[in-house]
């Protein structure tokens, strides 16, 4: 999914566990 690089605000790893 793009959530890791939408999700500027949150690091990379966040986003990918999210």
């Amino acid at each position: 999914m793009t959530a890791t690089a939408t999700e500027g605000a949150k690091p990379p790893f966040v986003s990918r566990s999210v």
